[in-house]
């Protein structure tokens, strides 16, 4: 495929360090138990030992984890959690050998028993689905197909399982990087907080397309601002915003750094791009991931597993000490 795969939150490092760096993961920590206990929801890829999606109780207070259940599955390397908590959603990241790609796989979580219950599973609409996110609704997942560099809308029944895709969008071009940019890779589908816009990071055309969002019937159309564009062969691969919404964080794969936006009504305005490289290395940056947590910008690289905070993020952000895996 070509696709690192993606490192899980910083909130997770200590967890993820000693269990399940080298399986590379995709960690949503949710359902809170107690102050202190969390259900720990850890999708992987299972070319190796891992057998799918993993629940662990974790303790957020002295980082001790145990699992409670697992549910054998190919290649979940992303997962998502529905608002209400009762249903997560993961990928399967996969092209299969029928054509018809990979697939979006719906799940019942039990809250007292921390078990997932497969529902159902729908074609994603391309090859190697990466991303999914659920809509603040609930009614609808989105999903990110790397290899075929499309995205679809799936919408979600009241029992939690998911209808055949009600709309497929293709993207078109390609990049700087030869290697890497050959042709569209969708990266990321992230929603925003007003559920009226759809962020889609795309590796391969070095653009972050923007789709405003109708949450009644789930149709995607471009937005009034169509894309932002990145500096040519930097990759862009996943975005998050500031718990304001007035800034928005791109973290661009290739190049290793990290672009701050202002953010307004589903428009972006590029007003910061700082390297997330430690002075001097000039290594395959492979940055993975990028997260917003009491104030700091937290960006991952792989496979060099090296953690890059920075801080303030009220107007701009700077580098700090990084953190190794």
């Amino acid at each position: 495929m070509g696709r690192p795969p993606c490192a899980g939150k910083l909130l997770y490092i200590t967890f993820m360090k000693y269990r399940f760096y080298l399986t590379a993961l995709f960690a949503v920590l949710a359902f809170i138990t107690t102050a202190q206990q969390h259900y720990l929801i850890t999708g992987t890829y299972t070319s190796g030992k891992s057998e799918g999606i993993y629940v662990y109780l974790f303790n957020s207070s002295d980082g001790s984890y145990k699992e409670v259940s697992h549910v054998k599955i190919s290649n979940p390397s992303f997962v998502a959690v529905s608002p209400d908590e009762k249903f997560v959603y993961a990928v399967q990241e996969d092209a299969a050998k029928n054509g018809k790609g990979g697939e979006i796989a719906a799940f019942s979580f039990n809250k007292q028993t921390g078990d997932l219950t497969y529902i159902n599973g729908q074609p994603s609409g391309g090859d190697h689905p990466c991303y999914v996110a659920v809509d603040k609704t609930g009614r609808w997942v989105v999903a990110g197909n790397y290899s075929s560099g499309s995205l679809s809308v799936l919408a979600v029944q009241a029992d939690g399982s998911l209808r055949a895709a009600t709309d497929v969008i293709q993207h078109e071009g390609s990049g700087l990087n030869k290697e890497r940019q050959a042709k569209p890779h969708v990266h990321c589908t992230f929603f925003s907080a007003d559920n009226h816009f759809l962020f889609v990071p795309d590796l391969g055309i070095d653009k972050v397309m923007i789709y405003a969002f109708d949450e009644t019937t789930g149709k995607l159309t471009t937005a009034r601002q169509a894309f932002a564009k990145s500096t040519d062969g930097a990759g862009p691969r996943h975005i998050c915003f500031h718990p304001s919404d007035k800034y928005a964080y791109l973290v661009e794969e290739l190049s290793g750094t990290v672009v701050v936006f202002d953010h307004q009504e589903g428009t972006l305005k590029s007003k910061q791009r700082i390297s997330s490289m430690p002075v001097g290395d000039t290594s395959n940056a492979g940055s993975a991931d990028i997260h917003v947590s009491h104030r700091m910008v937290n960006s991952c690289m792989l496979p060099t597993g090296l953690m890059q905070m920075r801080s303030p993020f009220s107007a701009s952000i700077k580098k700090t000490e990084p953190y190794h895996l």
